[in-house]
């Protein structure tokens, strides 16, 4: 049996305007992602304060000595020694160089940049996102306060990660014996690496040991830049 030549268009001509309905679904799809959810990587500087900053890449290559100033990339690993000191900071290129966040690297420490997340556009509300790991001695962490987005900083050490969504300044101490996060001015969040999320209200330090905690308790005064 033949088809004929009418019914043979109309299929034709249907499949037509249905492939072409897909292709402008997929393409407004597309296009929405892009403006509304996709994103970008902050621009991350590494700032000399005092002495010499050890700069490791992520193929584990020859460590570079840095005195000065210079960008880093996902997975660099920066150390410090007894007198060196140095802040990393996260700029959001797309809005006049928005400095979102500053975490200096206290003598002695380091730590590794995994990854960074930014909003493409403004109108885009996914997060900010900053991730450290292999957090050893002290950083201070400084979120800015006029982000007006949605924000996480995560810095993972020996026992603990430490989760940062608010502004103000918080600071964070890694040993072999402790992972210990002071928020001083806003509230943060330590997650032992087997275990549950515990806030860290204002003004109040807490220390986790592997497995075991320290209750919560007021920090003692600090005088700090």
């Amino acid at each position: 049996m033949f088809t004929s030549p009418e019914r043979t268009a109309w299929i034709t001509l249907i499949g037509a305007q249905v492939a072409c309905l897909v292709l402008t679904a997929a393409t407004l799809g597309l296009s929405w992602w892009f403006v509304f959810v996709s994103t970008a990587a902050l621009r991350t500087e590494v700032h000399v304060g005092r002495g010499t900053v050890g700069i490791q890449d992520a193929n584990g290559g020859v460590q570079q000595a840095e005195r000065f100033r210079r960008n880093i990339d996902w997975r660099d690993q920066l150390s410090t020694d007894a007198n060196g000191q140095a802040n990393l900071v996260f700029v959001d290129s797309s809005r006049s160089q928005l400095v979102v966040a500053n975490v200096t690297l206290m003598p002695n420490s380091q730590v590794r940049l995994v990854s960074t997340e930014r909003p493409r556009f403004k109108v885009n509300e996914t997060a900010y996102e900053i991730r450290l790991d292999r957090l050893s001695g002290q950083i201070e962490v400084e979120i800015a306060p006029d982000i007006n987005h949605p924000f996480e900083l995560r810095a993972r050490g020996t026992h603990a990660e430490v989760r940062l969504s608010q502004p103000g300044l918080y600071i964070i101490t890694d040993t072999r014996e402790a992972t210990t996060v002071y928020a001083r001015d806003n509230e943060g969040s330590i997650k032992p690496l087997m275990g549950n999320l515990t806030p860290v209200p204002p003004g109040f330090t807490a220390v986790w040991i592997a497995a075991a905690s320290w209750p919560i308790s007021p920090a003692h005064a600090r005088s700090l830049p």
